[in-house]
């Protein structure tokens, strides 16, 4: 009995040890495939839309508010600094006929099939078909 107890653990061993070998090879794989970057990058853009759809709602709020004392733009900045989105990472432009919400350049959303630079004052891009866009 004993010696069929040790060939168990040995076997339990070895298996834990080629499961563990082909979840990083799983792994391994998609990320050369930049599955995760794109997964990523679709999350960060629904961030960004969720913040924008939010910031749309209180602009609405605020405007249908009749009692409301202080300026829609006071409004909708409050309720969003109430939810941690503030001018320090997002550029938050409240006017009198909506409301637009994106991230400040330096955590901008990017798309990792694109590159970019700037020259003049004028960004160019490509993505990943290298076709060119100003």
């Amino acid at each position: 009995m004993q010696k069929k107890k040790g060939i168990s653990l040995i076997v339990l061993v070895i298996t834990i040890i080629v499961m563990i070998i082909l979840a990083a090879s799983v792994v391994i794989s998609m990320n050369n495939t930049g599955i995760i970057d794109k997964a990523t990058y679709a999350v960060d853009l629904t961030n960004e839309n969720q913040v924008q759809d939010f910031a749309s709602l209180l602009w609405a709020e605020a405007y249908l508010d009749e009692e409301r004392t202080d300026t829609i733009e006071n409004v909708v900045k409050a309720g969003l600094a109430d939810n941690e989105i503030t001018d320090a990472d997002w550029n938050i432009n409240v006017t009198d006929t909506g409301v637009t919400v994106s991230k400040k350049d330096d955590t901008a959303v990017s798309n990792p099939n694109q590159i970019s630079f700037t020259i003049e004052g004028k960004t160019y891009y490509a993505d990943k078909d290298m076709e060119w866009g100003v």
